[in-house]
């Protein structure tokens, strides 16, 4: 039994969700602390998943797109950031959790396009 259309794309949308309250958390607690993430990038990044992810939680296939893209931009960021400085935290962490939340995104959309048509 497969799972239908909409679990799929709530499974990449609910992730999207969850990866940016922890990039938004886990980015201000670093860039108050140390100064290690800008501000800037977190607030771009975080906010860009969180309405990605709450557009696509509904349903919305093309903006569970953006979620997934925005997941892969993200994990670019940090890859570049963890290479650049060698810190295990945030950087590294948030990329082990970033490959992850891809991982689930993905997941999600493949679950949604197996779905049979009638579903969608």
């Amino acid at each position: 039994m497969t799972a239908g259309w909409g679990q799929g794309i709530r499974l990449a949308g609910g992730t999207a969700i969850g990866y940016g309250v922890l990039w938004l958390a886990a980015g201000v607690s670093g860039w108050l602390s140390a100064g290690t993430l800008t501000l800037a990038a977190v607030l771009v990044a975080g906010g860009l998943l969180l309405v990605t992810g709450f557009q696509s939680w509904r349903g919305r296939l093309a903006w569970g797109y953006g979620a997934g893209a925005t997941v892969l931009l993200s994990c670019i960021y940090l890859a570049y950031r963890f290479l650049a400085t060698g810190q295990l935290f945030p950087s590294g962490a948030l990329l082990l959790v970033g490959f992850l939340a891809l991982f689930l995104v993905l997941l999600g959309f493949f679950l949604a396009l197996a779905a049979s048509p009638g579903d969608r």
